[in-house]
C-alpha cells in the first residue's frame, strides 16, 4: 500500500471518531430528555408522581406544590401566538406559599428544553406570568410578556429574594 493512502487513512480516523462520539452525544441527550419527558420512566408514560415545584424565600423552602396542589390554586388564561396557556399565575403561587414582599424571583427548570433559568423582577411577576401545565406532566412559566426563549419548562424551583 502507498505511503499517501495509507496517511490519508491515518487522517480519517480522528474525524470520524469525533463524528461518532458526537452522534453517541446526541443519542443519549435524545434517550434522557425523553425518558424525563414521558415521567421519568413511570408506568404507561405519565407524569412522574414525584414531579413537584418549591417555592423558596431568599434559598428557605416554604412549600413544595405537586400538579394536584397547583391544579387546586385559582386558574388564570393567556393566549400566546393563538394557544392557551392555562395554569395558576406566578403571583398566586408565591402568596398561597406566604411570600410576601419581594425584588425579584429566580426560577429554575430541568433546562432540558430552554436554558432552564429565568429572574424576573416583581414588577415583572404581576404582569400575567403564569405557570402553563404540559402534556407532559410538568409545568412551564410564560407569558404574554416574556419572550419565548425566556420561558422555563419543567419548573423545578421558584425562589422570591
Amino acid at each position: 500500500m502507498p505511503a499517501a493512502s495509507r496517511n490519508q487513512g491515518r487522517r480519517r480516523w480522528p474525524v470520524g471518531l469525533a463524528v461518532v462520539v458526537v452522534i453517541a452525544a446526541v443519542v443519549a441527550a435524545w434517550s434522557l430528555q425523553e425518558r424525563y419527558a414521558d415521567g421519568a420512566g413511570s408506568p404507561g408514560g405519565g407524569p412522574a408522581p414525584s414531579y413537584s415545584i418549591t417555592v423558596s424565600k431568599d434559598g428557605m423552602k416554604l412549600k413544595a406544590y405537586d400538579l394536584t396542589a397547583l391544579q387546586a390554586l385559582p386558574q388564570s388564561r393567556v393566549v400566546i401566538d393563538g394557544k392557551a396557556q392555562t395554569g395558576p399565575s406566578l403571583a398566586v403561587v408565591l402568596a398561597d406559599a406566604g411570600v410576601g414582599r419581594y425584588s425579584s424571583v429566580d426560577i429554575r427548570g430541568a433546562g432540558l428544553r430552554d436554558k432552564g433559568s429565568l429572574t424576573l423582577t416583581g414588577a415583572q411577576v404581576r404582569r400575567r406570568v403564569q405557570f402553563d401545565f404540559s402534556e407532559r406532566g410538568t409545568v412551564k412559566v410564560c407569558g404574554p410578556a416574556l419572550y419565548r426563549a425566556e420561558w422555563v419548562r419543567d419548573v423545578l424551583t421558584v425562589d422570591a429574594r
